[in-house]
C-alpha cells in the first residue's frame, strides 16, 4: 500500500539519536536531556517546532484496508508535549467497527510535521488542532503496542478527517464519495471485509515458569551490560535511552556497536542506574541498527 511514512512517525524520538556517528550528550547538556518532571503536557501548541516528511498519496479504500482498527469517537481534548514534537488526541470510543478495542478512550498519536507529497501536488501539517470538541468521528487507525507505552497508540496514516456530527468525509482535500445505499459505517465494513485479515496475536503463547526464563525465551540477545549513561530521556513513552556496553552474550550474537564496542538500549524508566551491571534481555528494532530495546517487562535483573 501507498502509505504515509509511518515507521518514520512511530520511530522518529528513537532515530533521530541514531546516527552514523555516536551521541555526544555533556552532563549540563539540558537540551538533549530534558527530564519528564520539567515539562507538563497541556491542551495548547506552544511551539512551532516541525519536522518534514514525504509520502505517496493512497486511496481511501487502501488506507481501510491497511487499518487494524476503527472506532466512532467523540473528540475530547488535544494534548501538546511541547517541547517534544508530537501530540496526542483524545477520543471517547462510541462504537468499534473492528480491531477489538475495549478502551473506553483512545488517543490518536502524531507529530508535528510539514508533509509533502512525492508528486508535488499536495502537502499538510500534521499535529494541530483540526478537530471540533463534542463531534463525533469516525477513526480508521493503525494501532501500536509495546511495553513501553501508557496506552494502545493508534496513528492516523493519512490527512483524512471523517466527521460524522458534521457529515465530512474528506481526504487529502478531496471529498470522499460514499457509495448510494450505504453509510460510511457500511462502506468502511464493507472495504474492510472484502478480504482476509490476520487476527493480531500476542508476541507468545507460550507459558513460562518465571520472568527470567519468560525472558530468555521471548528475547533475541540475553547478556550481561554494562549500563554507561543516560542518553535520552524521552517524553514520548515509558522509556529512555541509554549507552550502554555488552561484556557478554548468552544467547545472540554480533550486537552492532559503535567503534568503542557501545550500543544505545531503550529500556524501561525506573529500571536501571547508570554505572551498575545487569543482565538484560533485549531486541533489535531494525536489521543493522545500533538501538536495541527491551524485550520484556521484567527482562533486566542486577548483577550483583
Amino acid at each position: 500500500m501507498k502509505k504515509t511514512m509511518i515507521i518514520f512517525v512511530i520511530f522518529f524520538n528513537i532515530l533521530f539519536i541514531c546516527s552514523c556517528t555516536k551521541p555526544e550528550v555533556a552532563p549540563t547538556d539540558t537540551t538533549a536531556i530534558n527530564p519528564v518532571s520539567s515539562v507538563s503536557p497541556t491542551s495548547e501548541p506552544k511551539s512551532e517546532h516541525y519536522i518534514t516528511g514525504e509520502f505517496e498519496k493512497f486511496t481511501f479504500e487502501e488506507l481501510v484496508l491497511d487499518s487494524n482498527a476503527a472506532v466512532l469517537g467523540e473528540y475530547v481534548e488535544m494534548i501538546d508535549y511541547d517541547p517534544e514534537p508530537y501530540v496526542e488526541y483524545r477520543f471517547l470510543v462510541k462504537d468499534c467497527l473492528y480491531g477489538d478495542v475495549t478502551d473506553k478512550e483512545i488517543f490518536l498519536y502524531e507529530l508535528k510535521a510539514d508533509l509533502y507529497s512525492d508528486d508535488g501536488t499536495f502537502s499538510y501539517k500534521s499535529g494541530k488542532d483540526i478537530y471540533s470538541k463534542g463531534n463525533d468521528y469516525m477513526l480508521v487507525t493503525e494501532r501500536y503496542q509495546s511495553i513501553m507505552y501508557d496506552h494502545d497508540r493508534y496513528l492516523l496514516a493519512a490527512d483524512i478527517i471523517l466527521n460524522e456530527t458534521e457529515g465530512k468525509y474528506v481526504m487529502f482535500s478531496e471529498p470522499i464519495v460514499i457509495p448510494e445505499g450505504k453509510d460510511l459505517k457500511e462502506y468502511i465494513l464493507s472495504i474492510y471485509n472484502s478480504v482476509p485479515h490476520k487476527k493480531e496475536s500476542p508476541k507468545s503463547d507460550k507459558v513460562y515458569a518465571d520472568s527470567r526464563e519468560e525472558m530468555i525465551g521471548e528475547s533475541d540477545y540475553v547478556g550481561i551490560v554494562d549500563i554507561l549513561s543516560l542518553t535520552k530521556e524521552k517524553m514520548n513513552d515509558n522509556s529512555n535511552i541509554y549507552t550502554c556496553k555488552a561484556s557478554s552474550l548468552s544467547k545472540g550474537y554480533k550486537l552492532n556497536t559503535y567503534e568503542d564496542g557501545t550500543f544505545l538500549l531503550s529500556l524501561m524508566k525506573g529500571m536501571v542506574e547508570p554505572g551498575n551491571t545487569y543482565e538484560i534481555g533485549f531486541d533489535s528494532i531494525e536489521e543493522g541498527g545500533l538501538i536495541y530495546i527491551q524485550s520484556t517487562k521484567n527482562s533486566i535483573f542486577p548483577v550483583n
